[in-house]
């Protein structure tokens, strides 16, 4: 039996969260960038998409990963606000946090730690029975950015001597449905660091990893 498709809506714009899915996730720390400014731009590319109702799915999808693309990029443009994850003890913990759901809710792909914000890409596809159907213990993915956002957070808090919110609550998340979104997602995540000049090449970032990359 097929894999029943979940999905939510944030606003207008309908995110697919499919068991077995493959996501592309960013998320950031609180108050890492202006709360007004995220979300006007935000709003003016779901008010986009949603208003583009004769494009076709395939477009959709590459519509909103240029604008989950276009999110990041303004999150490296950020002079100012917490920059907690280029602490190497910070960056580690969460990178164990990430490691410790591999094999076990999800096949781990791509992860990349920047100052202030995460790219993980993740196959979820290994929780589903081998008949391809849904468990009754399944982890949305909701859940599972619930579970390394949670233990990291209070791990932080605990190493940096403060309290209150680490992560914002919101994540970015987009589903990879097919091969070529993957392999550019896969090279987008590794070339941030280069791309925010913090390296010249992608091999020099010592938070980022990906499953047979080259």
């Amino acid at each position: 039996m097929p894999s029943p498709k979940k999905i939510y809506y944030k606003r207008n714009l309908p995110h697919y969260q499919p068991p077995g899915g493959t996501f592309f996730v960013t998320f950031r720390l609180k108050n890492s960038a202006p709360m007004v400014t995220l979300r006007n731009q935000k709003r003016s590319q779901e008010e986009e998409i949603i208003a583009k109702r004769d494009l076709s799915q395939e477009e959709r999808d590459e519509y909103h990963l240029q604008h989950v693309f276009a999110n990041d990029e303004l999150l490296d443009k950020i002079k100012s606000g917490p920059f907690f994850l280029q602490e190497k003890a910070i960056a580690q913990l969460v990178i164990e946090r990430i490691e410790e759901y591999d094999t076990q809710l999800y096949d781990l792909l791509s992860y990349c730690i920047m100052p202030n914000h995460v790219h993980l890409l993740i196959d979820t596809q290994i929780q589903l029975a081998d008949d391809g159907s849904v468990p009754g213990d399944y982890v949305q993915l909701q859940d599972i950015m619930r579970l390394i956002k949670g233990g990291t957070a209070i791990a932080a808090n605990r190493l940096l001597n403060r309290s209150g919110p680490f992560w914002e609550s919101e994540s970015y998340d987009h589903w990879v449905r097919n091969e070529d979104s993957l392999f550019r997602i896969i090279a987008y995540i590794m070339e941030n660091p280069c791309k925010a000049n913090f390296v010249k090449r992608w091999q020099d970032w010592p938070y980022s990893y990906a499953k047979g990359y080259m």
